[in-house]
């Protein structure tokens, strides 16, 4: 018996601006993805009984969530500012609660969920003054959770409740200017507050005939 839930998402936001003229020529751009899924696989108030085996699993993955910002000018007085943000709050878990489980053999819990967040911003201003700033931020703060909690009755072979949150981010930064007086200012920055764990709910009572692992 296997209970599943998979969401899969990606995101790609681009925002370009340019700006060529005489004498005076602003040019700014904001890219901005946001990534926010749920992917619960629950079991409660049910009974899985005379199975050889069960596994419960919520997966979650973003392929991509990418954000980029480049800007451009080209004047006598030149001004560019580029900013790029991603945020990713992906919400996976697998839980069994309130239920009846008897089975022969193994019974698994598990949750996976990985993501990637690029920010890129880029910014050129060429002209006699220039001016230029980037900001680039790629943020997660996901939850990621396999739990069992308090149960009718359970019974199994083996018991493994697993929780894996994979995250990566990345922030990338180019600050240019070509003037005769020209200053740049260039900010890259990276977070992760997610929050991965494997439980056993307070006063859960398990009855394992082999082994039991909780990770």
């Amino acid at each position: 018996v296997t209970i599943r839930s998979g969401a899969t998402s990606a995101a790609d936001a681009t925002a370009e601006g340019i700006a060529l003229a005489g004498g005076l020529a602003v040019a700014g751009s904001l890219g901005e993805a946001k990534i926010s899924t749920t992917s619960t696989s629950t079991v409660g108030g049910h009974a899985l009984t005379s199975a050889a085996s069960a596994d419960v699993i919520a997966s979650s993955v973003t392929t991509l969530a990418k954000a980029a910002s480049p800007g451009a000018s080209c004047a006598f007085i030149g001004i560019t500012a580029t900013s790029s943000k991603v945020l990713n709050t992906n919400h996976t878990e697998a839980l069994v609660s309130g239920s009846t489980v008897n089975t022969t053999g193994a019974f698994g819990v598990s949750a996976i969920n990985t993501t990637s967040q690029n920010a890129n911003a880029s910014g050129n201003a060429g002209g006699v003054v220039a001016a230029g700033a980037n900001d680039a931020r790629a943020i997660s703060d996901t939850l990621t959770t396999a739990k069992i909690g308090a149960m009718d009755s359970f019974n199994s072979g083996d018991v493994n409740v697993t929780a894996n949150g994979t995250d990566t981010n990345v922030a990338v930064v180019v600050s240019g200017s070509g003037g005769v007086v020209a200053g740049s200012a260039a900010d890259g920055h990276t977070s992760s507050t997610s929050v991965t764990e494997a439980l056993l709910g307070t006063g859960t009572a398990l009855t394992v005939a082999s082994t039991g692992k909780v990770s």
